[in-house]
């Protein structure tokens, strides 16, 4: 049955103690709430990195480090340059809360990316027996255009692959069809050429008329 609240700041908990006084309600839920934030203790973050903007180097930037699901609060995240921290230009959002009860931030570095460079989040937690590290290479814009090239090529071969599939498909459909001698309007050979006889005959009447 569904609690319901009785008379004189009592609950009625559905079971053989019938009205349980308020303050025992409220430590049940308490130290469900408790076991709930001790259930959480070790939930690990994840992180990933990206730029809030098209890669272009020797060009302002924003380099995102994003650490996400991570459960208690308590983070700390830094960046590094070639393995140089860096404090300059480090801008952090507020701790966010998640409807899980773990947390996500994001924390930003504005760059310049130099070809070679290497950046480096660094996130220590206590869930965590050593902190993550994850790298973004600054790429040059030729190897940028070979990735691209390397990735259209790809592309396109997965089409030249379908159509060549479809056309193999289409003529053993074609073999088929005229090994049983039926043509792909479902006709067998006999019945093409009764449609064969059958206009010519109507050919010969209407010429037969004029």
């Amino acid at each position: 049955p569904n609690p319901r609240f009785g008379i004189q700041g009592s609950f009625h908990s559905g079971t053989k103690e019938g009205l349980v006084p308020l303050e025992r309600f409220a430590v049940w839920s308490h130290i469900s709430l408790v076991f709930s934030c001790l259930w959480l203790s070790s939930v690990a973050p994840t992180v990933t990195i990206y730029l809030s903007m098209t890669e272009a180097l020797n060009h302002h930037n924003l380099l995102v480090c994003s650490v996400t699901d991570f459960y208690p609060g308590r983070v700390k995240v830094r960046w590094f340059r070639n393995d140089q921290e860096e404090t300059a230009g480090v801008v952090s959002t507020p701790l966010i809360r998640n409807g899980d009860w773990t947390f996500q931030m994001l924390v930003m570095l504005e760059m310049i990316p130099k070809r070679g460079d290497v950046y480096t989040c660094h996130v220590e937690h206590p869930s965590l027996e050593s902190p993550i590290t994850v790298e973004w290479r600054a790429q040059s814009e030729s190897a940028q255009s070979k990735m691209l090239s390397g990735v259209g090529g790809f592309v396109l071969g997965l089409i030249f692959l379908g159509l060549g599939l479809f056309i193999h498909h289409r003529s053993q459909k074609g073999k088929l069809l005229w090994r049983s001698g039926v043509d792909e309007r479902g006709l067998t050979w006999s019945g093409r050429l009764l449609l064969l006889v059958v206009v010519f005959l109507l050919t010969l009447k209407k010429r037969r008329l004029d």
